[in-house]
């Protein structure tokens, strides 16, 4: 598949998951299955950082694709759209739960365990079937950077995951109600979406600058 038939599915994908997390979160007021005062707190945390999780993640999926090698191989660009495809799809279901805690918090897991073996896969392949650096593309040191970057930012939101849940808050585990772990869990998603915007932020927002900075001569 093409670098432009690529984006547009992610793009079609990122407006399913934007359409099933707020028929989600607001269909059931409207149906008057529950009134607005009465949805949980939490929930409406969930919804807020699921938002920046589907930002952050988009843009780092269509940058990872836009700096692709013109010449990847098809078995690459295939693993990337396999990958990519996954990650939105469980962003899907990550929507459709996006008021039940019950369900957010190990769908988010098993998010950034997709997004962290990506980029595993990923950096496995771009070693073994390394490429020499061609004049107009993106050099291959930059592009593993990024990806030990957004590994790195997976393996630190899962090892804090782990500590909340087992160490710090493990009573909270057979809670029902608005835990502080699950809290501890939103709040750590957060600051981590925020240091990534901050740590690539020429990457996603500045794509120009970076790549002109980043291009092999």
């Amino acid at each position: 598949m093409s670098q432009s038939a690529t984006l547009a599915v992610i793009a079609i994908m990122l407006a399913l998951i934007v359409k099933a997390a707020l028929e989600a979160a607001f269909n059931p007021i409207f149906d008057g299955k529950i009134i607005f005062g009465d949805v949980p707190l939490l929930a409406w945390g969930q919804l807020f950082v699921f938002f920046i999780l589907t930002l952050r993640f988009y843009l780092g999926a269509i940058r990872y694709v836009e700096i692709e090698p013109k010449n990847i191989g098809l078995f690459i660009r295939s693993v990337n759209l396999i990958f990519a495809f996954g990650l939105f799809c469980n962003f899907y279901v990550i929507a459709l739960s996006v008021t039940h805690p019950q369900y957010f918090y190990y769908l988010v897991v098993l998010l950034h365990l997709v997004d962290a073996a990506w980029f595993i896969v990923a950096f496995a392949l771009s070693s073994f079937a390394a490429l020499p650096d061609q004049k107009g593309e993106i050099k291959k040191a930059s592009t593993r950077k990024v990806m030990t970057i957004f590994l790195s930012f997976d393996v630190l939101t899962l090892t804090l995951v782990v500590i909340w849940y087992l160490f710090v808050f493990p009573q909270d585990l057979t809670s029902d109600t608005q835990t502080t772990a699950d809290w501890a869990f939103l709040g750590t998603l957060f600051v981590i979406s925020l240091l990534d915007f901050y740590v690539l932020e020429d990457y996603y927002f500045k794509t120009a600058e970076w790549r002109a900075k980043h291009e092999a001569a």
